[in-house]
């Protein structure tokens, strides 16, 4: 597990994209993709693309809003909880209406897939839908912008977690990456024996980079919790936790090929 806070870190190149920005999950971390903390303020333009050539690129926006404009001429308003997609062979025109924050995710393209060029996908879409883009998960809701099927080779989520809830995870199967940006709580793994605490307030976000695999319990305070979370590979969409305040063991994620 390594645990990054937004609070105190860099402001670093983002390979050839001409952005800066805080590193969250780097390509040293060697887990398949990159996640980086972007912030622009209000007028500024900015050119979206590739982390470098063959990568495609995610954009999920905290908060601000923008227009874009793409290469082919489509012009499309982000908002908060907005994920924009592209593949790695799309750039875009940023224009920043108001101050914006963008977790952007960086992943290899799969050469068995060919994702859509430029995709849009609003948190109001996947509310209160039913099907593999909106999964009860126990202690909350998982709203999957990008899945497999998708073939972004990454999939990205807002996943909530319900106030005064312990969720007890392994991912065996997956590589997640879970960035903690509204709520407060800790993540306690290695049996107990290492813990830490994800506090809006205080961290103004926290990234978990569960790159060994550990199993691991959430403890969520007593509001709502909100996170971005990036899998590698991606999900299928099935994939939900089951488990009870008497679970022993930790829910698991099947593989891809598994239901």
């Amino acid at each position: 597990m390594k645990v990054t806070v937004t609070n105190g870190q860099p402001l670093l190149d983002i390979g050839e994209t001409g952005l800066t920005g805080k590193v969250l999950v780097s390509s040293a971390d060697n887990v398949g993709f990159m996640v980086y903390d972007v912030s622009l303020g209000k007028g500024q333009v900015a050119t979206l693309k590739p982390y470098e050539s063959g990568y495609n690129h995610t954009y999920y926006v905290m908060c601000g809003t923008a227009s874009v404009i793409s290469e082919k001429g489509e012009n499309v308003t982000i908002g908060p909880d907005t994920v924009m997609a592209m593949d790695a062979d799309t750039t875009t025109t940023m224009t920043v209406s108001d101050d914006i924050r963008l977790s952007i995710g960086y992943v290899p393209k799969d050469p068995d897939h060919s994702p859509a060029r430029f995709t849009i996908r609003k948190l109001s879409e996947l509310e209160g839908t039913t099907g593999d883009r909106n999964m009860f998960w126990i202690s909350g809701y998982s709203r999957r912008y990008l899945v497999k099927s998708d073939g972004y080779n990454m999939t990205v989520t807002n996943t909530t977690l319900d106030p005064n809830t312990m969720s007890p995870l392994h991912y065996k199967n997956h590589i997640e990456a879970v960035f903690m940006f509204k709520g407060s709580g800790k993540y306690v793994w290695n049996s107990g024996e290492d813990s830490h605490a994800y506090d809006q307030e205080k961290h103004d976000g926290t990234m978990f980079l569960i790159n060994g695999h550990e199993a691991h319990n959430i403890y969520n305070d007593d509001k709502e919790s909100q996170c971005i979370c990036y899998f590698f590979p991606a999900l299928v969409g099935h994939e939900t936790h089951y488990f009870t305040k008497e679970t022993t063991g930790h829910s698991v994620y099947p593989k891809d090929s598994e239901k």
